[in-house]
């Protein structure tokens, strides 16, 4: 059955059979779940058409590329690299065997398509076989799917020239010498593997061609059959001919694609038994047939390069800014910029330290980054730096983002209710639960290459980068707080608490700020209120527009149908009202059900009003 199969990632060696049609995307809901921050929610779809396998792009953001090339549809053929954001997996196609002797048999790719040129040149090269000479027929196609059968198996370029030459001299008896020379032009050739027919041993293996040869296939990229060197003005009098004794010769360009990777040449010093017309064409099969591999591990290579250099950058920066820099697009270097800079830690870091080892403080942290960064990046951000247990993040920087501040507060609000899933793996291994709070402002910093000749990186500086960090000193866990700049013209989407002006340390003036619990998007508002809900710490991240209707993530054990207390735990209004509700259904994904609620007690009055405006001073402990 054919398969796609993970070639690096978290899920490297899996292999996914094609029985129907998957989806494979980042959503836990696709058949096939892709863990990567540079892919979309559902980035394509594999399915069966006929007796092949199609991949679709589903709209993606990144786009989906078969063999380098970018495609929205693309009927697989066996063994195409597939690449999906920093993602890389393999198309293989099992053979269909048709049985033809007792001791040989036929392989055809299902998948064949007969407007590939390539394939039915190749296959128009068979038209040698004679079917008066029966005993013929047999060995050469034996040795035509040998050399098929090895290009399909054997990764290795110097072992697959190896099994080619030996092939082809089973073929021609007289052959005495055979080369495989690799090169896009004829400057470039190198030899690549060299067989000889009698050799002794310690024997050097010394290659000497004719230019003349080399620049006829070469230029004319076309192959050359010359019956006998003697007779043949063109060849008589090259010095190389004479000196290796050579009477008859094939040389065969390796072209796929209009592209050229080099030749094979096939001599013989026999002058009774020259090389024909059908032997050249059996040649030019084999040739398309190495071809088509040295094309495909070409792009294996380039695929698999880019796609290394893409996971580099998108640790740091959004699939976007990351496919910019690939480009060449970005002129980095320092220069004053407008954005959004999110800052947040763990409350209680410290400690949380004291009370573990350093080797699982670091585990730790890393589980927590993966968490946080591929929100941030998928939310158009770019990662700054990591401090002990702070990530800075900024929208704006090294590349101008319309509607900074509204992507950093999207990001930070599902960043808060992120923490509840991860902290359940944490519980589940004895760990204590963590919780952090967010600061979001924004306005003028530099951005650029700080540092030494030595050792430079790519950073913002400045004092609202500052007042970024100062914002984030005052959220408590599970708390978002947003300076007025980084609410902006799209003040009306949110949702949250206004506080009187707060004294910063290192400002001059006091700063009003906003705690953000919500924001409209869609047919509802995405928020993140944490609640305790049957002696479990939850989150309600969902309420639609009737505000009869939320989602909840949590570790407690409901079912529907259940009727359930919610206490909601809100530093910034520590007194408000219990409420309750009705378990409607279990979503698909793990943890997360929706509940049917007559009176959402605070909830509702803080969505029907906007941004609540309180008088009072903080209260609560950072």
């Amino acid at each position: 059955m054919s398969r796609i199969v993970f070639q690096n990632g978290v899920h490297q060696g899996m292999s996914i059979e094609v029985d129907k049609k998957l989806s494979l995307g980042r959503d836990l809901n696709s058949d096939v779940h892709l863990v990567s921050p540079d892919v979309s929610r559902t980035h394509c779809y594999v399915y069966l058409e006929g007796s092949g396998v199609v991949l679709e792009d589903a709209g993606s953001r990144n786009g989906s590329f078969v063999n380098g090339v970018q495609i929205s549809r693309q009927l697989l053929k066996h063994n195409d690299i597939i690449s999906l954001g920093d993602l890389v997996l393999k198309y293989e196609q099992p053979a269909v065997e048709i049985g033809i002797g007792s001791e040989s048999s036929v392989f055809v790719d299902p998948t064949f398509d007969e407007n590939n040129l390539e394939m039915s040149i190749a296959m128009e090269g068979i038209n040698f076989l004679d079917l008066h000479k029966g005993g013929d027929l047999a060995k050469k196609l034996e040795v035509f799917y040998t050399v098929a059968n090895a290009v399909a198996e054997q990764p290795k370029e110097n072992l697959l020239f190896k099994v080619i030459l030996e092939c082809l001299f089973d073929i021609f008896p007289q052959a005495g010498r055979g080369f495989i020379l690799k090169g896009e032009n004829e400057e470039e050739l190198k030899d690549e593997a060299i067989h000889f027919r009698n050799q002794e041993e310690g024997q050097q293996k010394q290659l000497v061609i004719s230019k003349t040869v080399k620049h006829m296939v070469m230029a004319k990229k076309e192959a050359v059959l010359c019956k006998d060197t003697q007779a043949d003005d063109g060849f008589a009098a090259s010095m190389s001919i004479i000196e290796e004794d050579i009477h008859s010769f094939m040389c065969v360009p390796l072209i796929s694609m209009d592209i050229m990777y080099g030749l094979i040449q096939i001599e013989t010093s026999d002058s009774y038994a020259p090389f024909e017309k059908e032997d050249l064409d059996l040649l030019v099969g084999v040739a398309s047939l190495t071809a088509l591999f040295l094309r495909s591990s070409h792009s294996v290579r380039t695929a698999t390069q880019e796609s290394n250099k893409r996971a580099q950058l998108a640790r740091f920066f959004s699939p976007k800014v990351a496919e910019n820099v690939m480009n060449n697009k970005l002129e980095l270097g320092g220069e004053t910029r407008y954005g959004s800079v999110l800052f947040c830690d763990i409350v209680g870091f410290t400690s949380m330290s004291e009370k573990i080892t350093a080797a699982e403080l670091v585990d730790r942290l890393n589980q927590y980054f993966e968490v946080m960064v591929s929100i941030i990046l998928n939310e158009q951000g770019t990662v700054d730096k990591f401090g002990g247990d702070s990530i800075l993040s900024v929208w704006g920087a090294p590349e101008a983002i319309k509607d900074d501040s509204l992507y950093a507060i999207t990001a930070a609000l599902q960043m808060q209710n992120a923490i509840v899933p991860f902290n359940l793996d944490l519980i589940k291994r004895g760990a204590d639960p963590l919780s952090m709070g967010i600061g979001i402002h924004s306005g003028k910093f530099i951005a650029g290459n700080i540092g030494s000749k030595d050792r430079m990186e790519y950073t913002i500086i400045g004092d609202d980068v500052n007042t970024a960090k100062r914002v984030e000193s005052t959220a408590s866990g599970h708390m978002l707080m947003v300076s007025e700049p980084a609410l902006g013209e799209h003040k009306s989407l949110f949702y949250g608490t206004r506080f009187n002006p707060i004294p910063l340390k290192g400002k001059s003036q006091p700063l009003p700020l906003t705690c953000i619990r919500g924001k409209k998007c869609g047919e509802g508002y995405l928020v993140t209120f944490p609640c305790e809900v049957e002696g479990e710490f939850s989150k309600i991240y969902f309420v639609d527009d009737s505000k009869k209707k939320l989602k909840l993530v949590t570790n407690a054990p409901l079912s529907e149908g259940q009727e359930i207390d919610i206490k909601l735990i809100l530093p910034e209004k520590p007194n408000v009202d219990n409420f309750s509700g009705k378990v409607s259904a279990k979503l698909s994904q793990d943890l997360m059900w929706e509940l049917e609620c007559e009176n959402t007690s605070y909830i509702g009055e803080l969505l029907d009003n906007g941004i609540i405006v309180v008088e009072e001073d903080i209260s609560w402990d950072r």
